[in-house]
């Protein structure tokens, strides 16, 4: 695909002097069979990907095929902080996007908006959000806040045969001189160099690469929090003709590489693995990262695990066995309140709704469903008091 524009590197220094101000920000894109966060502002363990390099302005997501719905934004999210020790506050925000012909911005292009609403505070005690996901910021006078939308689902790949941009940019208000007001608003929009953030994609008839990466050899990843270790369970399904090894590592704040685990030259053709991961050899609130090493020593990532164990909400996790099956696992949730599971397609679409009346310790529910296509799903559980929001891949053969 033929690239029009420059690509711009941003770089985001927050000001802690004002009043309320944003630290991080990223844009949620599904493509192909996984969700990623594209980053676009933020730096350092502040970056919402923790892979600060994986940016969405400049980006080229390739090309996908027409009204597959392989490419969709799925929203986005932005992290805030207001003064303690000054009247501030921090409302809300939105996503505004605006798709257009690749090298023909409109003059004034027409944005709509995905607003992003709270999602979670600081546990203060701990410096991680209370959703388990990533750290505060890094003034501790500070009071932060996640603010975001995970499940929009706004396919990009329902239009004619071409070549398109995708631009955003972030609006959040709050107040410069109040707890309570939301009179101020800011915007994060690469100050306008020369417009906001921007990435590109192209839309064909057919042969999207697409399908290949569909055809990742990892599946059925899982894990299990205990007090000092993490047992990481996946299945591997060896393709190709030349042995392979697998490789499990992390990227520290630097890119420095710390490998927690390399196997021995794989040439089964389906192989379960089991990993004790003990905690104080794990670089804290970075991902997990799954590789694959052919013989000429090529590495090719499989997939990125973000290990939550330390989550306020109650457990919620899901887990597969060999036969295929996936279930819901709840645990620590309060007896005598019904509970509530939904289950939402990657556009949003509700697609399956269920209560649970008799609430025990312990729940596990078979979630798999054959009626529903091999895709990525989002379950939201609820309690009334209780929540937790969940990613699940599913394959009804």
């Amino acid at each position: 695909m033929k690239v029009l524009k420059s690509i711009l590197i941003f770089v985001t220094v927050p000001i802690f002097a004002q009043e309320f101000n944003e630290f991080a920000s990223a844009v949620y894109i599904y493509n192909c069979a996984s969700a990623v966060y594209y980053n676009t502002s933020g730096s350092g363990v502040n970056c919402i990907n923790t892979d600060c390099s994986i940016l969405f302005d400049g980006s080229d997501f390739g090309s996908f095929d027409q009204n597959s719905g392989q490419l969709a934004l799925l929203g986005g999210e932005i992290k805030t902080f207001k003064k303690n020790n000054t009247p501030a506050n921090v409302c809300g925000g939105n996503l505004n996007y605006v798709v257009y012909d690749l090298g023909n911005r409109p003059a004034s292009p027409i944005f709509s908006a995905i607003a992003l609403p709270f999602a979670a505070n600081c546990n203060t005690g701990t410096n991680v959000f209370n959703d388990g996901f990533g750290p505060c910021g890094l003034d501790p006078t500070s009071d932060d806040q996640k603010w975001n939308e995970l499940s929009a689902g706004i396919d990009l790949t329902n239009r004619p045969i071409g070549d398109y941009t995708l631009e955003v940019y972030y609006d959040y208000t709050g107040d410069y001189n109040s707890t309570s007001d939301c009179d101020d608003i800011q915007y994060i929009n690469n100050n306008f160099n020369p417009t906001n953030f921007t990435a590109d994609f192209e839309i064909i008839a057919s042969g999207s690469p697409c399908a290949v990466t569909l055809d990742n050899p990892l599946s059925k990843i899982s894990y299990e929090c205990n007090t000092d270790r993490i047992y990481l369970t996946f299945l591997y399904n060896y393709l190709g003709s030349s042995k392979k090894k697998i490789i499990v590592d992390q990227l520290g704040s630097s890119d420095e590489r710390k490998i927690i685990w390399i196997s021995s030259l794989i040439s089964e053709q389906l192989e379960e693995i089991q990993l004790e991961l003990h905690t104080d050899n794990l670089i804290t609130n970075t991902p997990i990262r799954i590789l694959e090493e052919n013989e000429n020593g090529e590495e090719e990532i499989l997939s990125s695990i973000s290990l939550n164990c330390n989550s306020s909400i109650s457990d919620a996790y899901i887990t597969y066995d060999y036969l295929g099956g996936a279930f819901l696992n709840l645990e620590n949730w309060m007896k005598n309140k019904p509970i509530t599971i939904k289950i939402f397609d990657f556009k949003g679409k509700l697609i399956k709704k269920s209560t649970i009346l008799e609430v025990d310790d312990y729940i596990n529910l078979s979630i798999k469903d054959k009626k529903l296509s091999t895709s990525l799903y989002f379950i939201n559980v609820s309690n009334g008091s209780q929540t937790a929001q969940l990613r699940y891949f599913n394959t009804p053969d």
